[in-house]
């Protein structure tokens, strides 16, 4: 059976488009992180507190954090829409900081890569819905194992610190201090 399109051309097509993609991102990031620092330090002035450098660890920031995606209008939207909803939720339980474009981007771009990589080793067109299908389970695979782990941590952990925590207040600690 002769196929209809060549597969070296696709996979170089899906892998320039994934590739253009990153580099967005990368670059989207690091604007947003340069607009934030100058935000962060004009906050600062105008509080009346010492400069703190965004890098410096520990340093109490004045602004809220919330991940804008590569498309902030389907950011807006989904915010409005899934406000308060259980894949926010569970979005944000990752620790990923995944914003919903992101995740949708990423999700149809390992479709994309599944596609064509079940296409390129089966060589039926049949096998392309497969293969996409395929391909954007994997991201909402990998977030589940994150939130899982992520999860199962925190349970780790949270009984030595309120332990932690109970201790410092019977000592006469302030709670605030044993909160640090």
């Amino acid at each position: 059976e002769t196929l209809p399109f060549d597969t070296n051309r696709d996979f170089a097509a899906v892998s320039l488009l994934v590739g253009g993609i990153g580099i967005f991102l990368l670059v989207s990031r690091q604007l947003k992180s340069a607009r934030d620092k100058n935000l962060e330090q004009r906050l600062s002035e105008a509080a009346g507190m010492a400069h703190q450098e965004a890098g410096e660890p520990g340093a109490a920031s004045m602004l809220r954090t919330q991940s804008a995606g590569p498309l902030p209008t389907i950011d807006r939207v989904a915010r409005l829409a899934l406000k308060g909803s259980s894949f926010e939720l569970w979005l944000e339980q990752t620790g990923t900081g995944l914003s919903v474009s992101a995740c949708m981007l990423l999700t149809l771009a390992f479709g994309l890569v599944g596609a064509l990589v079940t296409m390129t080793l089966v060589g039926k067109a049949w096998v392309l819905p497969i293969g996409f299908i395929l391909g954007m389970g994997v991201l909402p695979a990998v977030l589940r194992y994150k939130r899982s782990a992520r999860l199962y941590k925190f349970e780790e952990m949270f009984p030595e610190a309120l332990d932690l925590l109970s201790r410092g207040i019977r000592a006469g600690h302030a709670f605030s201090a044993g909160m640090k």
